[in-house]
């Protein structure tokens, strides 16, 4: 029997999470599922992330509740799989445009919502943080939808590690990996989940690390 793979990744925008996910479809023979938000929720796809995200807040809940559904709909039924975005993502954006606008009662009710089928949809999170190595040696690629200024995708990576630390998250003592990565682990509704944060700029170091993990 095949081991069960289903490999979502986490970051902000721009930082090659597409480029490695693809990569690692073909790699692994296994199904790439693009999980980009205009993919998902096509009527969006010539919308600017900046006007996205100061639509009314109304609207961005409701769309946001869609692409958590959609996502579901699309990995519900997947054993092997890898896909470009993940639950966590979905839980960072929505605390960054609606923190201010909505209830803490409604965000935790999504994240509930969003650990739930975490827990049933993921296997491995890969984690590539827009760090202060990022901030200063790294060109996010103009797709003419990013917002390209790199604080405010530090500002994302930063609720993303918040959130794996609410998740529970503790690394783990591996020593075989280079410079540039943490293996650890997260435990979601009883299910362990196993984390990679990849802090590499380089493509080619990213895909041996990457390689190393998914054997583990």
């Amino acid at each position: 029997m095949e081991k069960l793979l289903k490999i979502q990744l986490t970051g902000c925008s721009g930082v090659g999470k597409t480029t490695l996910s693809k990569w690692l479809s073909e790699e692994l023979r296994i199904k790439f599922i693009s999980g980009s938000y205009s993919d998902l929720v096509p009527q969006t796809k010539n919308e600017k992330h900046s006007d996205m995200i100061t639509k009314d807040p109304k609207i961005i809940y409701q769309q946001d509740y869609q692409v958590m559904n959609l996502r579901h709909k699309q990995l519900a039924f997947e054993d092997r799989f890898i896909t470009d975005r993940s639950y966590v993502d979905s839980i960072a954006y929505l605390i960054n445009k609606l923190s201010v606008h909505i209830r803490q009662c409604d965000i935790e009710s999504f994240i509930g919502n969003c650990e739930a089928l975490l827990s049933l949809e993921c296997t491995h999170l890969i984690f590539i943080p827009f760090s202060l190595k990022f901030l200063n040696n790294w060109d996010i690629e103009d797709n003419n939808k990013r917002i390209l200024n790199g604080y405010y995708q530090f500002q994302i990576s930063q609720l993303i590690y918040g959130i794996l630390d609410i998740m529970g998250y503790r690394k783990l003592p591996y020593r075989s990996f280079l410079v540039g990565a943490e293996v650890g682990k997260i435990q979601v509704r009883g299910n362990d989940i196993s984390v990679l944060i990849l802090d590499e700029l380089d493509f080619e170091k990213r895909k041996q690390i990457v390689k190393r993990f998914i054997s583990l």
